[in-house]
């Protein structure tokens, strides 16, 4: 039992996109056929899905996110390099801190003030493909990427909430139970609509910063920072968040320097 639902949480992009549709699917057909005996098959069937998807969007993003910004503000600071001065100034980006993220794990975020590594990812690269690293990072920052996604994000969240607040439900055990049931399901609902909504923006904004990194640091530094941060067999697979290493790198090497 345990070992099909790990398999199932370990399932691949394109299922869990057909997980996501599934979710919003089934919960706009419960909320708009107005006919009572038709809409709860499409309960039944919303209940184990939208399940599965929060088990998943805690597993793969919720957690992880968390996770590193709590390990972000306990981080070791390091002093601001000439080099990382440098690169900053070329971009036009301010950068005012360096943190080194106590685990082992490969990954780099911005933050507010600086760039947080984690030290697998420190200790794995080499010094061109750090500043390669750093320059993705800025060039997020630059672009201002997550105020953007953020802005697309209220807009949809609004017109879907007004959309979907003309849905009917049928009482079950009583009004005030119904209530709290519907809003649960739009909310579950509008989160996995997010998610869709959202990819297309995600992956342009990581092509972004990757032009930034391979004009500021290198397209060879960025090319091989890529390959080492995922496991040759993943190469190939997106995410929600990201495009697949295999794209990135094929729009890497389609730049024009």
């Amino acid at each position: 039992m345990l070992s099909d639902v790990w398999q199932i949480l370990r399932a691949s992009f394109n299922k869990r996109l057909y997980l996501y549709y599934a979710v919003v699917t089934c919960f706009t057909m419960f909320g708009s056929i107005p006919i009572v005996q038709l809409k709860f098959p499409f309960l039944y069937a919303y209940i184990p899905m939208a399940s599965l998807f929060l088990i998943i969007l805690s597993r793969n993003f919720l957690y992880p996110n968390f996770k590193f910004i709590l390990l972000s503000r306990k981080g070791v600071k390091l002093p601001v390099s000439n080099q990382f001065k440098q690169l900053a100034g070329r971009m036009n980006t301010p950068l005012e801190e360096i943190r080194i993220i106590a685990t082992n794990e490969k990954n780099a975020f911005a933050t507010r003030n600086g760039i947080a590594f984690t030290k697998g990812l420190w200790d794995e690269l080499s010094h061109g493909e750090i500043m390669a690293v750093a320059a993705h990072e800025l060039g997020h920052k630059k672009g201002r990427h997550v105020i953007y996604r953020f802005l697309v994000m209220l807009g949809v969240m609004a017109a879907v909430i007004v959309e979907w607040s003309r849905f009917t439900s049928p009482i079950l055990l009583n009004e005030t139970i119904t209530q709290i049931l519907f809003t649960a399901m739009m909310n579950v609902s509008l989160l996995a609509f997010l998610v869709v909504v959202m990819i297309p923006l995600s992956w342009i904004a990581e092509l972004k910063a990757d032009e930034a990194a391979a004009r500021f640091a290198g397209k060879e530094n960025i090319r091989s920072a890529l390959l080492k941060l995922t496991k040759p067999e993943q190469t190939g697979q997106p995410c929600e968040t990201h495009p697949s290493i295999q794209e990135r790198i094929k729009r890497i090497e389609k730049m024009k320097i």
